[in-house]
């Protein structure tokens, strides 16, 4: 029994070897974050971002959401196939290697070019290195001061917004002032850079509320998916905030930090208001989560309140909805690319931000 073990194992490990060894030469890479920056993350990768996202363009509806569908479908065929003949045949052991074979060949080629495409960018130095900054542990005393420091941008741009139509504002118009904002950021920090614009209303949307995402990145096609059904108030930073996945920043609080340094360039009151009040719900939390609540001399105007009242109700009814077991696995995801937060990386914008208001 033992000795049948052993050669099955010996089996599928050589049906498997040139995978096996691709995949962990690319593993052994991600231990070369200087290496990944240079040759890959601003050498290679952006090459590879533009011609996905120029190719995608061509489509009217989002290739990528269509592409996880069919996927989806032919592993439920498979799946179904796999077991039905498992239950015919006689030759059940053969069948269940064969089988093994094949998910572990494709669950190895998904990982390669996962990592070719973008997932190497997990491992980059990223905008720390190129700002010569890190997000450093802050005290409660700071994160106080950065709230008070910002209340006074929120009430302005709130009070300019009054005379916009901010709830009408459409998706295209969103994703042009977004695209706008890189090209003026790209003036001062050409390392953000924006080629061929290609954002997506997802398709998944209705959805949406059970998966628990505002957007993401999908690193197969190049194309940034966005939530359409959430308040216009959000859309502006989300949008910058998958542009940033697009462009090669992979750490969500990274993607998050390049959003806000290109909400601080723009012009634009609209998206400046939605980084900032974004921004400042992060360090609403973190005061929380430390059982502090500051009460400051400057205050947050009543249209801003009742701004951030809105979009506590709007997903405090979604929470229930929400799937752990998703959210489990998407931790276990950033986790598995080098995020030892996971979920909770997101948080660490306040932190960027911290440092980044020193240094400005």
């Amino acid at each position: 029994m033992l000795k049948s073990t052993k050669a099955n194992i010996i089996l599928i490990l050589r049906s498997l070897k040139w995978p096996l060894l691709i995949a962990f030469l690319i593993h052994l890479t991600t231990y070369c974050d200087d290496i990944i920056e240079k040759y890959y993350s601003t050498g290679l990768y952006p090459h590879i971002a533009n011609i996905m996202r120029m190719f995608c363009h061509f489509f009217p509806f989002s290739l990528g959401d269509c592409l996880y569908f069919l996927f989806s479908l032919f592993a439920i065929i498979k799946i179904v196939r796999f077991y039905f003949i498992l239950f015919r045949t006689k030759e059940k052991k053969n069948h269940f290697i064969s089988g093994i074979i094949r998910v572990g060949r494709t669950i190895l080629y998904v990982y390669i070019v996962f990592m070719l495409l973008w997932g190497l960018n997990y491992s980059r130095q990223g905008i720390g290195k190129q700002l010569n900054m890190e997000p450093l542990p802050y005290s409660t005393e700071e994160l106080c001061d950065l709230s008070q420091q910002i209340i006074p941008a929120l009430n302005d741009c709130r009070n300019k917004l009054d005379s916009l139509p901010l709830h009408d504002s459409s998706l295209q118009n969103i994703y042009k002032i977004a695209s706008n904002a890189y090209s003026i950021t790209a003036e001062k920090y050409p390392f953000l850079r924006y080629n061929h614009p290609d954002v997506r209303k997802s398709l998944y949307t209705p959805w949406a509320p059970f998966i628990g995402y505002t957007g993401y990145y999908n690193p197969f096609t190049g194309e940034a998916q966005i939530r359409s059904d959430l308040p216009r108030i959000m859309l502006p930073f989300i949008v910058c905030h998958e542009t940033a996945h697009q462009i090669g920043y992979a750490d969500e609080s990274e993607a998050s930090f390049v959003a806000f340094i290109v909400a601080e360039n723009s012009d634009n009151t609209y998206l400046r208001y939605s980084a900032l009040i974004d921004l400042y719900r992060y360090m609403r939390m973190e005061l929380f989560l430390r059982n502090t609540y500051p009460d400051g001399p400057v205050k947050l105007s009543k249209s801003v309140k009742n701004d951030l009242l809105y979009l506590h109700d709007f997903f405090k009814k979604e929470a229930y909805r929400q799937s752990e077991t998703i959210n489990i696995s998407y931790d276990m995801y950033l986790r598995a690319n080098g995020l030892k937060k996971g979920i909770e990386s997101y948080n660490d914008v306040v932190a960027w931000a911290i440092q980044w208001y020193k240094h400005n």
